[in-house]
């Protein structure tokens, strides 16, 4: 009798996360930042005099030149290095999606800037509705840049829906697949100029 009376303590204490670690606050709180709906990415505006034809390094002269690697390929100034220079020759850059469909199913489509292009983010959702039902798709930004690296369903593993529930930051692990408390993180300060 004793014994299942640990076992019992155990699996109470397992469940209610003993021993300091967090409780999971996940409710069915909506998240801050989550996708509701998909996004196609604007097309471009084709640009013919970007580039100067003088420009050796130059891998492109115009839009036109950019026809073999991809969607909606552009003709971009500091993409390729002048020897002549150190830099600001013209290279070409391809979108590597427009929607969320041209992304096979993983994560949704990141429209991007005319200098980096459109591309498929990891994850395993697009949507909200991708989650099942009242489930919610959130973005995982790195803390410093806030740049997004993928999408990734909520589920009731979590331990976290959003940054305030931790002493650091949310962010989805892969290895645990779920939303986990991350620790504090020192941002480097950004550089002033001189």
């Amino acid at each position: 009798m004793r014994r299942l009376g640990l076992v019992a303590a155990l699996v109470v204490c397992a469940a209610a996360s003993c021993g300091g670690a967090a409780t999971a606050p996940f409710s069915g709180r909506a998240p801050a930042n989550h996708r509701v709906s998909p996004s196609t990415c604007a097309p471009r505006v084709a640009t013919t005099d970007l580039c100067p034809p003088s420009e050796a390094s130059s891998e492109c002269g115009t839009d036109h030149d950019c026809v073999e690697g991809g969607l909606n390929g552009a003709c971009i100034p500091g993409v390729r290095g002048s020897i002549a220079d150190g830099g600001g020759g013209c290279g070409c850059v391809y979108d590597r999606c427009a929607s969320d469909a041209d992304c096979g199913g993983r994560g949704p489509c990141q429209c991007a800037s005319l200098e980096v292009g459109n591309s498929c983010l990891a994850g395993n959702c697009t949507i909200d509705a991708d989650c099942g039902v009242g489930g919610y798709c959130s973005p995982v930004a790195d803390p410093c840049t806030g740049i997004v690296s993928g999408y990734w369903c909520h589920t009731s593993r979590d331990t976290c829906v959003d940054n305030v529930d931790c002493a650091g930051h949310c962010t989805y692990l892969a290895t645990n697949a779920r939303w986990t408390c991350a620790p504090p993180q020192s941002c480097p300060l950004p550089e002033l100029p001189p």
